[in-house]
């Protein structure tokens, strides 16, 4: 995994010809201390790279490379790439956002099996299809009626 040894606005911080470098990237891009960067640190991570456009793609005297790329850090994960502008923190990081639709996820797959069991049976003319038992189809009813929850079993939602 190696890191590149100049700062660059456009080239990842890390190799990402390997997996140790894709992965050091992007745990560097949802980073969830993002959310706590106040507006003044967001001011001078602007102007510091402003400052790295201004003395030729160079590093400032008196800065390092280290500094550059928490800057860059800052200003990629809250300024939009397109208008500019700040975007809305808890949609700009990931981290936070993913945790919730990985959870959405886990569910919403195993909402789409049951629905997909369910048309099965109304498309054999509700009876039920072959290699499928009535429990099957009965746990599938509930979990598209929001009855219970496909991994836990416990109530969720009783109409």
């Amino acid at each position: 995994m190696a890191e590149r040894e100049s700062f660059s606005l456009r080239e990842p911080r890390y190799d990402s010809s390997s997996f140790i470098g894709r992965y050091r990237n992007f745990i560097n891009m949802v980073d969830p201390r993002l959310l706590l960067v106040r507006d003044d640190e967001l001011i001078r991570a602007k102007s510091l790279l402003e400052e790295f456009k201004t003395h030729g793609h160079q590093v400032p005297a008196g800065r390092t490379t280290e500094e550059l790329w928490a800057a860059r850090k800052i200003v990629n994960g809250i300024i939009h790439p397109d208008t500019g502008e700040k975007v809305f923190m808890p949609l700009a990081n990931i981290s936070l956002s993913s945790l919730f639709f990985s959870y959405i996820g886990q569910f919403g797959a195993e909402l789409i099996r049951a629905k997909s069991l369910l048309e099965e049976f109304k498309t054999h003319g509700h009876q039920v299809p072959a290699g499928r038992t009535t429990e099957e189809l009965w746990a599938a009813r509930k979990i598209v009626n929001g009855i219970i929850h496909p991994d836990t079993g416990e109530k969720v939602f009783m109409p």
